[in-house]
């Protein structure tokens, strides 16, 4: 099975914001995240049935941390694993992370090479 890992790293986050102080303070270091491929069909599926598919293809893809975990959904205030995503990452870097597992189940990356004719 196809794996990539990604870093987010807290530098490049307002130092003085409450949000990096928390972030920070839940993890003790950049937060490496072990994204997989989805099953043929299910991104597209996972669009189709909601509006943040950005959110549900990353907790479908996810697989360290465990983002529907209750120590996270307790340490960031989250309900559900969508509203803990909401509130420990970045919009864009929801969208990266989402992007990153549809790259990695094949979608968002040229597969046909235009051949030209000598």
């Amino acid at each position: 099975m196809k794996r990539l890992y990604l870093m987010i790293t807290i530098t490049n986050r307002v130092m003085g914001s409450r949000r990096f102080v928390d972030f920070y303070r839940a993890f003790g270091a950049p937060v490496v995240f072990t994204l997989r491929a989805l099953p043929y069909g299910r991104v597209q599926e996972l669009k189709r049935l909601t509006e943040e598919a950005d959110i549900q293809i990353l907790l479908a893809g996810c697989v360290d941390p465990d983002l529907k975990a209750t120590a996270l959904q307790e340490k960031f205030q989250g309900v559900t694993p969508a509203e803990t995503i909401k509130a420990m990452l970045l919009p864009g870097e929801i969208a990266d992370l989402s992007i990153a597992v549809e790259k990695l189940s094949g979608y968002r990356r040229t597969t046909i090479e235009e051949v030209k004719n000598g």
